[in-house]
């Protein structure tokens, strides 16, 4: 990494993401941990706290794609966005064009 967090290498993304998210996180030499979301493809916020929590000193990014492919219309709440902020290097929100 461009600071010198060399250690950060895990990049968090939604199981119900698009498989080009894991895809360019893996091209970027990020390792991926999934997130577990509901049926309607919203993140686990509980699983997601977790993760953030048991990867930190080596979390990258949170890569999050709006609109979902699964229809889902939310999208992440801006205290939601906030608290991950101050708990990672990188929060992609990434659009689909």
């Amino acid at each position: 990494m461009a600071n010198g967090d060399d250690q950060r290498r895990i990049c968090l993304i939604p199981a119900s993401a698009h498989g080009t998210n894991a895809a360019s996180a893996v091209m970027a030499g990020l390792k991926v941990v999934v997130v577990k979301t509901s049926s309607e493809g919203n993140v686990d916020l509980d699983d997601l706290r977790a993760k953030i929590e048991k990867h930190r000193e080596e979390l990258a990014a949170i890569m999050v794609t709006y609109p979902q492919p699964m229809a889902c219309s939310k999208t992440p709440s801006p205290s939601c966005v906030n608290w991950c902020t101050k708990r990672v290097a990188r929060f992609m929100l990434t659009v689909p064009t």
